[in-house]
């Protein structure tokens, strides 16, 4: 629980690297609540069907069609804020299993001050910590491995920073298709449910939304190949860390430095986190 006795679980990572350094303080809703409001939305798309079928009339509204579920549970793959797949579990939960996710009552609490952003040190190498470094982007060794030789290798691209990724056709703008999107329901919904259920492998946060470029569901615009890119390796990684879903953040906060312990050129990167209690630093005893 929150230390205010709120209900609402805060994320305390943050979600870039800058001069190796990650921040640590309360920041976004902690995934843990974020689940759970896609599971409110879902339970209230349930309920208006089940009362529309009994009343004999069209659904007055669908808060999550299929091309959105798609849609969040590749983002939070991307961002390593859900396990892969899990808008399938909770929907199997719901319309298989019976059980419900009703909103709760939130009961008012006090504001709390922000306490001071501390920074955890990754290095600048952090993208090749792991032996499987080259395959975190953009790319899947399983997959390619696979389809070798077989006509259906996904083509590579050289990005600006000199590393490969998947040569995707692009659109205008992140979409999901329709078509692909209820062929995917219809013939991989029990596929992508046991891939739930096996749990994934640290660092294997982003297999859903690989899961989806890889079938053509979701298209990207030209620009957010390279983006994405960049955020899968940061995510597997993170994830790596074991600072992506369920994380200690007292072992965190105790590995954690202060603003005025950084390095110079961090210090300039995170300037806009520096506070006057934050950013003084010790001066030297007089003699």
């Amino acid at each position: 629980m929150h230390p205010c006795g709120c209900r609402f679980y805060t994320a305390w990572v943050g979600r870039t690297i800058e001069e190796g350094h990650i921040i640590i303080q309360p920041d976004t809703l902690h995934p843990r609540e974020i689940r759970n409001i896609t599971r409110y939305m879902l339970q209230l798309d349930h309920d208006e069907g089940v009362r529309a079928r009994r009343a004999g009339e069209k659904r007055k509204f669908t808060l999550l069609p299929l091309e959105m579920m798609i849609a969040i549970d590749a983002l939070q793959s991307l961002n390593g804020i859900a396990r892969p797949f899990a808008i399938w579990d909770d929907y199997r939960s719901i319309y298989d299993k019976g059980i419900r996710f009703d909103i709760p009552d939130v009961v008012p609490f006090k504001e709390t001050p922000m306490p001071d952003a501390k920074f955890l040190h990754v290095g600048k190498d952090w993208d090749t910590s792991a032996p499987d470094s080259a395959w975190t982007g953009m790319r899947d060794a399983y997959v390619e491995a696979l389809t070798e030789g077989s006509g259906c290798t996904p083509d590579l691209r050289i990005l600006k920073d000199g590393t490969a990724a998947w040569d995707l056709e692009t659109e205008q703008s992140f979409t999901v298709d329709q078509e692909s999107a209820a062929m995917l329901l219809d013939f991989e919904l029990e596929n992508m449910l046991a891939m739930y259920d096996a749990s994934y492998n640290r660092g294997g946060i982003t297999q859903a939304y690989k899961f989806y470029v890889q079938y053509g569901v979701i298209t990207l615009s030209h620009a957010q190949v390279a983006k994405h890119d960049e955020v899968l390796k940061r995510t597997a990684f993170k994830d790596r860390l074991g600072a992506t879903l369920d994380y200690d953040i007292k072992a965190l906060l105790e590995k954690a430095i202060p603003f005025n312990q950084l390095p110079e050129a961090a210090r300039k990167v995170w300037a806009n986190k520096a506070t006057t209690h934050s950013a003084q630093t010790e001066l030297p005893l007089a003699a």
